[in-house]
């Protein structure tokens, strides 16, 4: 089968995790059948050609380390800063972005308007873009109210600031 359909799928690894894994199977899967993919990932750990990493520029890579330990990283408010040439993808000619596990630091709200005039598919591989963090509440309903004393605070993905879904006062 031969198609234009060009693909751009963002996730966070091309293979390290869960939603990585599936982003990759996906990629593939759409490849065999004649599709253009490119991904994009803040981890790349594979030596596929199709596959590209974002990459801050240089005099960034230091302010992420602090915020990461800093624990501020998990806010996700450093897109323009961090990744100011993803920017460049809403010039960019994908017929379908396809986003998964996005990469640490990627603020939503500035991929929304980088995509604002795309077709985007996001399979949701947790509960963490419901939430505003958690990956599993574990049958807490907590961040529909406001976790505060999260009992979660400092596990996997790293946090230390609220940004439940009531800290934005949706």
């Amino acid at each position: 089968m031969n198609t234009d359909l060009k693909v751009l799928m963002l996730s966070a690894s091309d293979s390290k995790g869960g939603a990585a894994k599936v982003a990759q199977y996906t990629a593939v899967g759409l490849q065999d059948r004649g599709v253009s993919v490119e991904m994009l990932v803040s981890d790349k750990q594979t030596d596929a050609e199709w596959v590209k990493q974002l990459q801050p520029p240089q005099k960034h890579r230091l302010l992420g380390k602090i915020e990461y330990r800093a624990g501020v990283n998990a806010l996700n408010l450093a897109t323009k800063r961090r990744y100011n040439h993803i920017f460049e993808l809403a010039s960019e000619d994908y017929d379908v972005v396809h986003l998964h596990d996005l990469p640490a630091g990627l603020n939503i709200l500035d991929l929304a308007k980088i995509l604002r005039h795309k077709n985007v598919v996001w399979t949701i591989h947790s509960m963490a873009p419901l939430t505003g963090n958690c990956v599993f509440s574990f049958g807490c309903d907590r961040w529909m109210k406001g976790c505060h004393d999260c009992p979660q605070f400092g596990t996997w993905p790293l946090i230390y600031y609220h940004r439940d879904a009531s800290a934005w006062n949706w």
